[in-house]
């Protein structure tokens, strides 16, 4: 005992977190397997009971969230403490306040998505117990992924959300989309996976080891011309660009959002980004730091792209999943942007800025998904009954009139993301401007600005749908879940309240950028 306590570590609160959602998450998957397919009648069939499905997918709805919430709770701790780091598990993990933060703001998005898509879920027909279990494991993924602190653990929490997220896309097994949004994502991850191992082991034949301390010592007491390492971190940088859908990694971001369900793609679009943009500024500001002047034009070139395909493609956009798409890709450039300037101010607007990202994408997906009217038909399954979401952004047409909640949600949405003041987007561009414009970015920065112009543009497109255009001869007036509109009223509160209340944000963000950097 005494030697697996070395292992693991005597801080309880730092360690039991992930411990106790594996536990819970196998203990599940046990429940969720034994009742699913045991027979609800005392016939001797042991065929799987069909009808006993859509009791178990809620019951594991609400024994999944009870379990994040646990374990957000032994994560707080993390929290109250300065950027000093520390290791677990010989080296391979690592756990600070920015890890700390990390985690809790992972636990905290997929709970809103969670309690925002679940009318969503049950007009689908996602009962499967796989399905809040397999969001539930990509999370925990997720949380691997930001506290690894070696590129092969790293590697596996990487693989372990993706695997569940190829799942997730292509879970309505009875539709083409959703089976095609899956394979691409399967396809084009397994193909940036290969681009990571690739580079990890050019970096482990550069410096013999895997471990981010033992690179970071290498590399400040020996050589940093080695052009194999340089390969090496250029190819790990390819997955984490992928994983963003920056330019040119952007390719399947449209056919995956289109083709996945839509709770599938609110997820998709707010929860694994945070992680990502966590894992690439651990890597540039700490142990390949001093090879800035490697990946830093790359990414200063993928920002500027970003910037410019993200209003071609959003402007000849006519569905609504595949415009959020597009929108998204110009965030990854602004964020991109603030990791450029390389300084403790980059590192907090980028934090900053995914975090106030985080919270309109929820608000705009929950609200997008609450969009619905009574049909006898569900969208990719022909002839069933159920109420029908809007596809098309022209369904969006007159909803000022008939459902003035939802217009004024989406428009709090589309004003922050196109960056008008007083929304909490305007503050979060304003913070990545000054950072690079610190740093002697000038020019980047003005083209930033330009760019954030040319994309305000697409955005008050949607107002003038929705507030200066005749609506649809039937309107999306099916009534809005109570759980959806509680999780849009907080969403649009956050952001209207970075401009009433920025100073809490800003210790935080500030503290997890010490951690980053320090």
């Amino acid at each position: 005992m005494r030697g697996w306590s070395n292992h693991l570590g005597h801080d309880r609160v730092r360690r039991r977190p992930e411990v106790f959602r594996v536990l819970s998450f196998s203990a599940l998957l046990i429940y969720g397997v034994v009742t699913a397919t045991t027979p609800r009648s005392s016939s001797t069939s042991t065929a799987p009971s069909v009808p006993s499905t859509p009791v178990v997918g809620p019951i594991m709805r609400r024994r999944m969230a009870f379990s994040m919430r646990v374990a957000g709770r032994r994560t707080r701790g993390g929290l109250n403490e300065g950027g000093s780091a520390e290791t677990r598990l010989n080296g391979v993990r690592r756990v600070d306040s920015g890890t700390s933060g990390a985690k809790r703001v992972l636990l905290r998005t997929t709970a809103a998505c969670r309690r925002g898509m679940e009318k969503s879920v049950r007009d689908y027909g996602l009962h499967a117990f796989e399905y809040p279990w397999r969001m539930g494991l990509a999370t925990l993924g997720l949380r691997f992924v930001v506290s690894a602190n070696d590129l092969i653990a790293r590697y596996l929490a990487l693989e372990w959300q993706s695997l569940c997220m190829y799942v997730l896309a292509a879970f309505r097994r009875g539709s083409a989309y959703s089976t095609e949004a899956g394979l691409k994502y399967f396809i084009m991850g397994a193909v940036s996976s290969g681009f990571y191992l690739r580079g990890a082991g050019m970096i482990y034949g550069a410096r013999g080891t895997f471990s981010f301390g033992d690179i970071s010592t290498a590399l400040r007491v020996g050589q940093v011309t080695d052009p194999m390492l340089s390969m090496g971190v250029c190819r790990v940088m390819v997955m984490r660009l992928f994983k963003l859908a920056a330019v040119p990694f952007h390719a399947w971001i449209m056919d995956v959002y289109e083709g996945s369900p839509s709770p599938t793609t609110l997820y998709f679009a707010s929860v694994p980004k945070l992680a990502m943009v966590y894992v690439r500024l651990f890597r540039c500001y700490g142990p390949f730091a001093s090879r800035a002047s490697v990946w830093q034009p790359r990414r200063r070139r993928c920002a500027v792209g970003s910037r410019i395909m993200a209003p071609r493609r959003a402007l000849s956009q006519r569905r609504t999943k595949r415009f959020l798409a597009a929108s998204a890709m110009g965030h990854v450039g602004y964020i991109l942007l603030g990791m450029a300037s390389l300084s403790l101010e980059g590192v907090q607007a980028c934090r900053r800025y995914m975090i106030i990202y985080m919270i309109t994408s929820v608000n705009v997906w929950v609200s997008w998904m609450s969009i619905q009217r009574r049909s006898p038909s569900v969208e990719g399954h022909p002839g069933s009954k159920g109420p029908t979401s809007a596809k098309y952004l022209t369904d969006l047409g007159g909803m000022g009139v008939w459902n003035p909640f939802l217009a004024a949600t989406i428009s709090v949405s589309m004003r922050s993301m196109a960056g008008v003041p007083p929304m909490g987007g305007f503050f979060a561009k304003m913070w990545v401007f000054f950072s690079t414009m610190s740093q002697g970015l000038v020019r980047f920065s003005i083209f930033a600005v330009l760019a954030s112009c040319v994309g305000a543009f697409y955005y008050f497109r949607v107002l003038k749908l929705m507030y200066f255009e005749s609506g649809q001869a039937v309107p999306f007036r099916a009534p809005i879940d109570r759980r959806a509109s509680r999780v849009m009223g907080r969403t649009r509160g956050r952001i209207l309240s970075v401009v009433f209340v920025p100073e809490p944000r800003r210790l935080r963000t500030h503290r997890m950028a010490l951690a980053v950097c320090g």
